[in-house]
């Protein structure tokens, strides 16, 4: 069964996408829970999370 993001998750994701370090378009935050944001993109503000093996950044690694 997938492990997706419950709803509290993507709540707190939003609410830390909104900080100014992530308008730094060098900064990277390394994570260390899947709800993480790591990096938010410049141009469309797509938010990146760390993730699990089926969300975000470690998805996309693993299985991509």
């Amino acid at each position: 069964m997938e492990d997706l993001l419950i709803e509290i998750q993507i709540k707190s994701i939003l609410i830390e996408a909104k900080k100014d370090c992530y308008q730094n378009i060098w900064y990277l935050n390394p994570g260390k829970t899947p709800s993480c944001v790591i990096k938010i993109s410049n141009k469309k503000n797509l938010i990146l999370i760390r993730g699990n093996q089926d969300t975000g950044h470690q998805h996309i690694q693993f299985r991509h």
